[in-house]
């Protein structure tokens, strides 16, 4: 994700650079470009996702982490490898929308499986729409959406995030604070 994320913020810097008309247009474009190709060794073909790749051990991660849809959010991600990343939206998507990561025992923290979070929501909502995934998108949301209205009848709040088995709030590490922000943010998103 953070290359990603990387990659989308050279892209909003060639944007800025052609409305200012500071001639640094190519310069971005240029290091998005080098981005995007150094980021292909982070693909693996035969899962279809994106995952963490360590340059020393040169191996993979053993984690498959709902992070590769940030691939999708930026747009760096070609059509065929958005084709494979939505074939796998499976093994992240839930009752109650797209967990961080896939079941795996030797895991366990705040961004892994089966918890819910709404930036994650969104990051793979947007990035369904723009590869034309509407459906899949539309999906993700309406979970969503059910899962926050649901959870808040039941406790009157909105929390940081959930379990997407269960739909209940989790706060195993931490009293969770109410009330989370980018909770209603992402959920007047999907509701507008």
């Amino acid at each position: 994700e953070l290359n990603s994320l990387l990659y989308g913020m050279e892209d909003n810097m060639r944007y800025f650079a052609s409305v200012l008309l500071n001639n640094e247009e190519d310069i971005w474009q240029a290091r998005m470009e080098e981005r995007k190709n150094k980021m292909q060794v982070l693909w693996v073909q035969e899962e279809g996702i994106f995952k963490d790749y360590n340059p020393y051990t040169e191996k993979y991660s053993d984690y498959a982490s709902a992070a590769t849809f940030y691939a999708l959010f930026t747009g760096h991600a070609t059509p065929e490898q958005a084709k494979l990343i939505v074939s796998a939206l499976h093994r992240f998507e839930l009752e109650y929308g797209v967990s961080a990561g896939e079941a795996n025992p030797a895991w366990n923290g705040q961004w892994d499986y089966p918890n819910i979070w709404p930036p994650l929501q969104l990051i793979t909502y947007k990035g369904l729409v723009k590869y034309g995934y509407y459906s899949d998108a539309e999906r993700i949301a309406r979970k969503y959406v059910n899962l926050i209205e649901n959870n808040f009848e039941k406790t009157q709040n909105l929390w940081e995030k959930y379990n997407g088995h269960t739909g209940e709030n989790t706060n195993e590490e931490y009293d969770a604070p109410k009330m989370l922000g980018w909770t209603l943010g992402v959920y007047t998103y999907f509701c507008n």
